[in-house]
C-alpha cells in the first residue's frame, strides 16, 4: 500500500492510495440522478480511495425525507439509507438532485452540498446547489463526494491547510474553488492513525 504525492510548484499534493482495500463503497443513485453522473464519482472513488465500489440500481427518493417546503432532510435520508442492505461496515454514498438540508443551530433548514457521518457508514451529496456553476459542477460534486467519504473514514473538518479536500464549506462556494483533489499532510496522517493499519502494512509517500 503507499500514498502518491505530486508536487506542483512549492507544494505538495498527497492523495491516498488503496487505503481500504478490503472495504467496499456502494453508491446508491436517487432518480433521476444520471448514470453518467454516478459512473463518474465511482470512478473518482476508485481512482481516489482505491476501494472497490459497487452501484446500485436507481431508486426514487424516500418521501419520508420531504420536509413541507419541499426541501430533503439530509438527516433523514443518512437514517434510510442505513437500512439498504450490505456487509457491516461497508460505506454507502446516496446522490441526489434535490436540495437537501440540516438543522444548524437555530436554522431549521440549513442548505448543504452533503452530509456524512464522521465516522461512520453513510453519506449524502446533492448536485442542487453546484448546478447554477457551469463549467465547474462536476468538479465541485466530485469534491464534496471525496469530502463526505472522507468524513465516513473519521476524517473531521481540516484547519492546518486551505487547500485540503477536508476544509469546512461553511455554505459558502468560495470554500470549493479554493480546495483541491488532495489531502494535506496532517489529514492524511490522521487517516492512516485512524483506519489502524498494521507496521507491515504502512502507508509509504514517494514523489512524482
Amino acid at each position: 500500500m503507499c500514498l502518491g504525492a505530486c508536487r506542483y510548484g512549492e507544494h505538495q499534493h498527497i492523495s491516498p492510495v488503496a487505503v481500504v482495500a478490503a472495504d467496499t463503497l456502494f453508491i446508491q443513485p436517487f432518480y433521476p440522478a444520471s448514470a453518467q453522473w454516478t459512473a463518474h464519482d465511482a470512478a473518482e472513488l476508485r481512482a481516489f480511495y482505491h476501494v472497490p465500489v459497487v452501484v446500485l440500481p436507481s431508486i426514487r427518493i424516500y418521501d419520508t425525507a420531504c420536509a413541507a417546503s419541499g426541501r430533503y432532510s439530509a438527516d433523514i435520508l443518512l437514517h434510510c439509507l442505513s437500512s439498504i442492505q450490505r456487509a457491516r461496515g461497508h460505506k454507502i454514498l446516496g446522490l441526489t438532485t434535490y436540495d437537501i438540508f440540516t438543522r444548524k443551530n437555530n436554522i431549521a433548514e440549513w442548505g448543504i452540498f452533503g452530509l456524512g457521518r464522521c465516522p461512520g457508514d453513510q453519506c449524502i451529496v446533492s448536485d442542487f446547489r453546484l448546478r447554477k456553476f457551469k463549467g465547474k459542477t462536476q468538479e465541485f460534486v466530485t469534491n464534496v463526494v471525496l469530502h463526505e467519504i472522507g468524513h465516513n473514514y473519521g476524517l473531521p473538518h481540516c484547519s492546518h491547510d486551505n487547500r485540503c479536500l477536508m476544509n469546512d464549506a461553511k455554505g459558502t462556494i468560495a470554500t470549493l474553488y479554493r480546495e483541491q483533489k488532495w489531502l494535506c499532510p496532517h489529514c492524511l496522517q490522521k487517516l492512516v492513525a485512524m483506519l489502524r493499519i498494521p507496521g507491515d502494512m504502512q502507508l509509504a509517500l514517494y514523489e512524482k
